[in-house]
Order: structure tokens, then C-alpha cells, then sequence
């Protein structure tokens, strides 16, 4: 899948975009909002058994502004819906990047998809509020809150946010 929009190009992820997957994710250990997720891979060997996971498993789009990769977006299927999730660069957050991007892949899962009705997913910690307010612009609904841990002795409440089509 390839797909432009105003600002970005946006592409399914294959081998070569390593590099740019695993600069991604340094970026995203920086971010004040990198707390609310699942731990990400500290050496070599884990990151490249993580990209390739994500590969497998995973439907991953990387997120380009001209030729940088800004964010990733994630969908995984799952029955009869799909979870989405996304990371971006610190630098880009605020900017509508993670909007325009998020929405393009949404809309291309809802072409490919179409004649069955589309259930889209997310988890989010409720202290991101800059991700609670993209679920909220993308026309996701908050379904319910539950508390969620990612690390051994640490809770924090997270809300299963809810779009369908």
C-alpha cells in the first residue's frame, strides 16, 4: 500500500526501513508520552527481533515527510476488527502529522474493507492527552476505562477507544 496526502507519504514497511524503524524508536524512549506504552527494545538483537515482529504480525506504515520517516502507524487484525496504533517524532507532534497520517490508513482500510463493517480499535493511557484528542478528531468514541500495566508494580488507567463504519 502507498499512499500521499497533502503533506505525507505513507508506505507499507518491508526490510530496508530498519534504520528508519529503529530511529523512530529512539526518539519515541525521549518522549514524555513513551511511559504509557509497553517498554521499547534496548540492544541490537531485540530491536531487530521487534522490526521483524512488526513485519510479520503487524501491519506497519511508515509516516514520511519528504524523505524522513516521521511516525509509524500500526494496524493489527484482529477477527473482526482491526487495533490501530501510532508513534511520531517528538519534533512533529502538534503539527497534524499524526491526524493526516493516521487518517489516510484508516480511510485505506475502510476502502479495502468496505462491504463488511469496519471496527477499528485503540488502547491509550488517559494522562496522553494529546492521543485521547486525536482518537476524539478521528471520530473514535471511548468505550471504556480500565486500569493497565506495562511494567511490573506500575497502574495507570487506560481507555479502549472505539470507531466503526
Amino acid at each position: 500500500m502507498r499512499i500521499q496526502t497533502e503533506r505525507l507519504f505513507i508506505k507499507e514497511m518491508a526490510d530496508i526501513d530498519y534504520k528508519d524503524f529503529n530511529n523512530m524508536t529512539i526518539d519515541f524512549r525521549t518522549s514524555k508520552y513513551s511511559m504509557y506504552n509497553p517498554p521499547l527494545p534496548q540492544d541490537k538483537d531485540e530491536m531487530l527481533e521487534f522490526f521483524y515482529g512488526h513485519l510479520e504480525y503487524i501491519d506497519t506504515y511508515g509516516i514520511y515527510l519528504k524523505d524522513e520517516m516521521i511516525g509509524i502507524v500500526t494496524v493489527t487484525p484482529d477477527y473482526n476488527q482491526f487495533e490501530i496504533g501510532y508513534m511520531f517524532k517528538n519534533k512533529y507532534h502538534g503539527k497534524g502529522y499524526a491526524y493526516e497520517g493516521t487518517k489516510a490508513v484508516i480511510n485505506s482500510l475502510i476502502e479495502s474493507y468496505g462491504k463488511y463493517k469496519v471496527k477499528i480499535i485503540a488502547g491509550v493511557a488517559i494522562k496522553n492527552t494529546p492521543s485521547t484528542k486525536l482518537l476524539d478528531k478521528l471520530g473514535f468514541k471511548c468505550e471504556s476505562i480500565e486500569d493497565v500495566s506495562f511494567v511490573e508494580g506500575v497502574t495507570i488507567k487506560g481507555a479502549n477507544y472505539v470507531l466503526e463504519y
